[in-house]
């Protein structure tokens, strides 16, 4: 919470830190003295040895002094002065990919489904260079008061039939709040009965495009147009595509396979 406060909100926090730093110090220099008394305490007869020591508890406790008397009066001083805190993590500053959100409304979703969706309307189009398919797709992002409206395009080769949309399934993933795993969305894009997804073809550039409208409330969002991390993956019948690449990791001891490195930020344009 204090990375996203700001003002005696986010000075309240960082007391608050202080005072936990202080009782995790006084607990730890009690543990201490008990191991000291009994070398059996921190033993771990699986691992073979100790899982804690007093050594290791004297450095824990200079960790946390050094936190408490340096760490957290430098972040004190950074909020009287009005800066943010962490600005690359919170994406008030970020670094890496990005995709700007840009205002819109549900009039998307009847311009899409007839084809007259104008192609140079100002949405921040991102390229899908990942994947099993190297292809023209790109993506962009709009949002009004309630709903996200995820864009797609595929450039129709000349000579192919436009009859029908060539995606097929939408996978956006989305890290709603910092160190917790991002979750996943899939949504089937060929199943006509849906209301909240249209595509259409433009026969004068010769691009299909499909419109998704995602409620924020189906993604436990809470609308407050913070950046976030996200991703988008999409199955076309020729293969899929993905904005950001997959570097999976070891599962043991994660919670996730997947490197939320690997994600880009999701800004919104909130000018009026």
């Amino acid at each position: 919470k204090a990375f996203r406060s700001k003002g005696t909100a986010c000075l309240s926090q960082l007391e608050e830190m202080k005072k936990i730093a202080d009782r995790e110090i006084a607990i730890s220099r009690k543990m201490i003295e008990y191991c000291k008394r009994n070398s059996l305490l921190g033993f771990h007869s699986e691992a073979e040895g100790y899982k804690y020591f007093p050594d290791l508890i004297e450095w824990r406790v200079r960790q946390l002094e050094y936190l408490r008397d340096r760490e957290l009066p430098d972040l004190a001083k950074k909020v009287r002065k009005g800066e943010d805190l962490y600005p690359e993590y919170t994406g008030q500053k970020p670094v890496g990919a990005q995709i700007r959100a840009i205002k819109a409304d549900s009039n998307l979703l009847q311009e899409t489904e007839s084809g007259s969706l104008n192609p140079n309307r100002q949405f921040d189009w991102q390229f899908c260079e990942y994947g099993s398919k190297r292809s023209a797709v790109r993506w962009a992002i709009g949002y009004d008061s309630d709903s996200f409206y995820l864009i797609l395009e595929d450039r129709v080769k000349s000579g192919k039939s436009p009859s029908e949309s060539p995606f097929t399934e939408l996978d956006l993933t989305l890290e709603k709040q910092r160190l917790i795993p991002g979750s996943h969305y899939k949504y089937s894009l060929n199943d006509p009965s849906q209301t909240n997804v249209k595509s259409g073809y433009d026969k004068k550039s010769g691009i299909w495009r499909t419109v998704v409208q995602i409620p924020f409330r189906d993604l436990e969002y809470d609308g407050k147009l913070t950046p976030l991390r996200g991703d988008i993956s999409i199955q076309l019948k020729t293969g899929s595509v993905r904005w950001r690449p997959m570097n999976r990791k070891n599962y043991r001891l994660s919670l996730s396979p997947e490197d939320p490195f690997d994600l880009g930020w999701i800004l919104f344009d909130v000018k009026k």
